[in-house]
């Protein structure tokens, strides 16, 4: 299911590097979020969602730190429970 979470939910799974995230940021000025970040969905403690980026996606943690770093405040996810690449 594709949906618009705050990206204060969104945690990135993997390594990320200061030079792939300013790539991702980039390239989401020049074109915006064309797809939706594939994460999986987990409840927490309080009762609330958070998501998961994939950790064998080789971009959603970048893109994640990324539209932080932009002033994102939402990003477009599908909830998956594996990485479709």
């Amino acid at each position: 299911m594709t949906q618009i979470v705050p990206l204060k939910q969104v945690i990135p799974s993997g390594n990320s590097y200061n030079y792939t995230i300013q790539k991702m940021a980039h390239v989401l000025q020049k074109q915006g979020q064309i797809e939706p970040l594939q994460v999986a969905e987990y409840c927490i403690q309080d009762g609330s969602w958070v998501y998961v980026t994939h950790y064998n996606d080789p971009h959603g943690s970048d893109i994640a730190l990324a539209a932080a770093r932009l002033g994102w405040t939402t990003l477009l996810v599908v909830v998956n429970t594996r990485y479709i690449p």
